[in-house]
């Protein structure tokens, strides 16, 4: 976003908005149940707005080098940041959505990202890369879809994204990259 004036406004503002409400929603969350949901919300949207920026300066590369290929894993561990804030958000809408053992989720205790929020994240890593331990699992139907839809997402991330990467940092800059393109005139 550095070279973008109007991206990096909407970076900063998008950080105080997401951490302000973060604080609010530590400091008064159980007083004033909307301020988790939007915290999470506020959290989630700016962490998919750096994905998107993530992904769409990885594809202007024209040239892939070791820092593209960094950045298309950086933009995939982000994809578990913003799954695991709808998560989040998913539990202190509808507490109890995750089954979460030796740790029942309460109303009271969906408000606090400290309680429940690195058991989330965690889940939320699992899912991504199908790791799936089998400890901590989707109740709801809208956990489940949203469990889903973070696999099924991942995945084609990692299939399509990634390995395009990958075969055009090999293929490297000059060499012929398959029969559809040519020899230059004189190459022998």
């Amino acid at each position: 976003v550095h070279r973008s004036p109007p991206l990096r406004l909407v970076a900063v503002l998008g950080l105080l908005v997401a951490v302000t409400l973060r604080w609010l929603a530590y400091f008064l969350g159980p007083d004033q149940p909307v301020l988790p949901v939007l915290s999470h919300l506020a959290a989630g949207v700016y962490m998919a707005f750096l994905a998107a920026i993530v992904f769409f300066t990885v594809l202007a590369h024209r040239e892939i080098t070791h820092n593209t290929i960094m950045g298309a894993v950086c933009g995939y561990l982000l994809i578990a940041y913003v799954f695991a804030f709808g998560y989040l958000m998913l539990e202190v809408l509808s507490p109890g959505s995750i089954a979460i053992p030796n740790r029942p989720v309460t109303a009271e205790r969906a408000y606090e990202f400290a309680g429940v929020g690195p058991v989330l994240m965690y889940f939320s890593f699992s899912t991504l890369t199908t790791l799936g331990y089998g400890d901590i699992l989707p109740v709801s139907p809208l956990a489940r879809s949203l469990a889903t839809l973070e696999v099924v997402g991942g995945q084609l991330y990692l299939v399509a994204f990634v390995a395009r990467l990958v075969a055009v940092m090999k293929a490297g800059p000059g060499r012929d990259r398959g029969p559809d393109h040519e020899a230059p005139p004189g190459a022998g």
